[in-house]
């Protein structure tokens, strides 16, 4: 028993005397940590003309060769996760380093993030030295970028002063109000020479090609609603009045030469617009209206107040930003609030105040200002005081000018 324990402690003995003699490495770490902020200061590579575009989700690792130093290993980490994942710059790394002794006694871990440089608009100017306008520019993202469509069509939608790498022509990515897509799939503008595109096929291009939006070219596809909100207006119009019987038209007074009374209307206008550039035209006007009698002095004569209300649809088009045709048509409520005859009393009985007239007219909007021309013609017989055949009212003539709010 005492031999066997003797050999023991001798062979242990002598093996910790052989190991420390053959001269075995023992592995020591270090490690850095990422603190609270990023500090993009502290990158190894700073870009002139171009801005970095971080992708968080995407992380990146690497290992290096063994190595003299430290400073070489931390170099050679970097180069091979650079390499490895295709990307600009490793963002925000963190190292983990071992130390063994001998000759290259040092291997260096990095993770960090994925970082890519995107061009600025110095791209786009020099595009535009070459004679390439945006339209240029924007086919050749529709062709290499799947993802470009997709941000494109959300200019719109991007609130505020948010910045969108495409709707921007080239600036930075968007921040995360409106998400910019994956870095992999958004080269650069700058990245490929467009004379070095090869020719698409045409029936793959009629297929890739989209419609130009509204926003960018100021042409609205048809039926498209116009861009701006405008509901209400404060309206002011000249018109003219008569009636007809028979085919012949007469003045209030029943004059034929002129065939009309001059008057002038002022009121509300609500139009609001819906889908496809349809509307509602409505609102509160108050028609006033005189005819001097020629046969009498000191003003005397017809006098007329009428109250309206437009019961109609619109149709709006715009032909170009603030630029807009417009038409309207349907039912128009007349009422005669009060009319005098000079001395010979009311045109019209009590029970024929109510006018039912049918509007039709059209115009155009430019930015606040609308200017539109129609009429208003009668659709119910009218008994005029003193039992003259029932005429029909009109309007034949109304010119109107709006201001939209």
């Amino acid at each position: 028993m005492r031999k066997t324990l003797l050999l023991n402690a001798v062979l242990g003995l002598t093996s910790v005397l052989l190991l420390t003699g053959c001269g075995v490495a023992t592995s020591t770490y270090t490690y850095t940590s990422r603190s609270g902020k990023v500090a993009l200061r502290d990158l190894p590579a700073h870009a002139q003309h171009a801005k970095l575009n971080v992708d968080y989700s995407q992380r990146v690792t690497a290992v290096s060769d063994p190595q003299t130093t430290q400073r070489a290993a931390i170099d050679d980490a970097q180069y091979k996760c650079i390499e490895r994942y295709g990307i600009d710059v490793v963002v925000d790394p963190i190292y983990k380093t071992e130390y063994k002794s001998g000759s290259q006694p040092f291997t260096v871990t990095v993770i960090g993030f994925a970082g890519r440089y995107v061009s600025d608009d110095s791209d786009l100017d020099s595009f535009k030295e070459k004679g390439y306008t945006m339209e240029d520019v924007e086919k050749y993202k529709m062709l290499t970028d799947p993802n470009f469509m997709k941000y494109y069509y959300q200019k719109d939608q991007v609130p505020g002063d948010v910045v969108n790498y495409y709707i921007n022509k080239g600036g930075a990515p968007a921040t995360e109000a409106a998400p910019a897509p994956a870095p992999a799939l958004q080269p650069a503008l700058g990245a490929v020479a467009l004379e070095n595109l090869a020719p698409v096929p045409e029936k793959k291009k009629a297929k890739q090609e989209q419609p130009v939006p509204a926003t960018k070219s100021g042409i609205l596809p048809f039926g498209r609603k116009p861009s701006d909100k405008f509901t209400c207006g404060l309206e002011f119009a000249y018109i003219s009045k008569n009636t007809s019987y028979n085919g012949t038209k007469y003045s209030l007074m029943g004059r034929t030469d002129p065939a009309y009374t001059p008057g002038f209307r002022f009121g509300l206008l609500i139009n609001p617009t819906f889908k496809y550039g349809l509307g509602f035209k409505t609102g509160i006007y108050m028609d006033f209206v005189h005819e001097s009698d020629p046969n009498k002095s000191g003003g005397s004569g017809l006098n007329d107040i009428a109250f309206n209300v437009p019961l109609q649809v619109s149709f709006r088009y715009e032909m170009a930003r603030k630029f807009s045709l417009l038409l309207y048509t349907g039912p128009h409520l007349d009422f005669e609030l009060w009319n005098q005859n000079g001395g010979s009393g009311r045109i019209y009985e009590a029970e024929d105040c109510f006018d039912l007239q049918w509007g039709i007219g059209g115009g155009f909007q430019y930015s606040r200002m609308r200017l539109t021309v129609g009429g208003e013609f009668g659709m119910i017989n009218q008994t005029p005081n003193g039992g003259t055949p029932k005429t029909l009212r009109n309007k034949p003539i109304v010119l109107s000018l709006s201001i939209m709010f």
